[in-house]
């Protein structure tokens, strides 16, 4: 999900459709209650998954996907400007397998994509940017010069932002010594600052998620087994990460949102009293509140995305498999307005 100046509402996801065929879909709003008709992005002849998007300060949506060819898997992009979307254009063109991209842009209009790729053998982190209609050519972003993993369970899910400077931030999962961490790193245009080790010792980290606020310090959230972990960064001093989910079984994708007065909501899919649920913290500048429910017990909620908008507005997106059909949901109100329950049970 993501959100334009003039506060229109873009989401994508991937379903399945014909003879198995996975493929890329979009829909907009602009007030929440009525949404565009779902357009297939991709061209729906191979299978394509894990879209990521964004907008612009101009409005422009930008949207990347990753999509089976001949040999592997490639990035494919595509914009939406004019209410027309792009020809999807391979902006990988790799010879082995390019997967789970993250695509940001910053205040002067610039798109940034990253994502994993092996063509050298290993799983390593590629990045690759637009300046006007060119992609630059791809580039080993060197993140894992130090940090090489040949498992590709590990490390997929990079996590990508860009703070208020234009700087970038990602953060992902790497073996080193034997033992699986998150590592962050930043590109301040022109090099990658070496990785730093953010996590305690982990024991399968994934699905990670980072924001940034405007003061350029970093947010991060992951899932490690059935713990969901944050930890956040002041002038590039890590805190030791904290257990966010008081021992509620966490299951996948945290997403975390930084507001305009230093506020920060964590939402993830977790299991309580035999059900999934989308549960909630959110940190007011002083302490983080109760563990709280924004779902009803219905469906197997997960993949949730959390932004906002006006002060004290929040929107959510996510997926929610009922009676065996994944569907997604999407609603939108302050904390208090969303918040089903307080989890007080244990």
């Amino acid at each position: 999900m993501a959100i334009g100046v003039d506060g229109t509402i873009h989401i994508a996801w991937w379903e399945v459709r014909g003879e198995g065929v996975m493929v890329i879909v979009y829909s907009s709003s602009r007030d929440g209650a009525n949404w565009s008709r779902p357009y297939d992005v991709s061209d729906g002849r191979l299978s394509s998954m894990f879209p990521s998007i964004a907008v612009d300060p101009k409005g422009v949506v930008h949207l990347v996907w990753m999509q089976k060819q001949d040999q592997g898997f490639d990035v494919l992009y595509s914009s939406l400007s004019e209410g027309s979307w792009s020809p999807p254009e391979n902006i990988s063109n790799s010879e082995g397998i390019s997967q789970r991209p993250k695509i940001v842009t910053d205040s002067k209009g610039k798109t940034h994509v990253l994502w994993y790729d092996n063509r050298r053998g290993s799983f390593v982190l590629y990045h690759s940017w637009r300046t006007g209609e060119k992609w630059h050519r791809p580039k080993n972003a060197g993140l894992v010069e130090w940090f090489i993993t040949d498992d590709p369970e590990f490390g997929l899910a990079a996590g990508l932002a860009v703070d208020s400077n234009d700087n970038l931030h990602v953060v992902w999962t790497d073996i080193y010594d034997g033992k699986q961490d998150v590592f962050h790193s930043s590109w301040n245009g022109t090099v990658w600052e070496k990785p730093k080790n953010i996590s305690l010792k982990g024991k399968s980290p994934r699905e990670h998620f980072i924001c940034t606020e405007a003061s350029g310090n970093s947010h991060v959230s992951w899932v490690d087994e059935d713990v969901v972990w944050y930890t956040h960064s002041e002038d590039k001093t890590w805190a030791i990460p904290r257990e966010m989910n008081d021992k509620v079984k966490a299951n996948l994708l945290p997403s975390l949102f930084s507001d305009q007065s230093g506020g920060m909501h964590l939402a993830w899919s977790g299991e309580f009293s035999g059900n999934k649920q989308l549960l909630y913290r959110h940190f007011d500048g002083k302490s983080w509140s109760n563990l709280s429910r924004l779902t009803d017990a219905r469906g197997q909620p997960f993949g949730v995305s959390i932004l906002g908008t006006s002060p004290g507005k929040l929107h959510v997106a996510w997926v929610n498999a009922v009676d065996g059909i994944d569907q997604i949901f999407y609603q939108q109100g302050s904390p208090s307005e969303l918040i089903k329950s307080r989890l007080v049970e244990r």
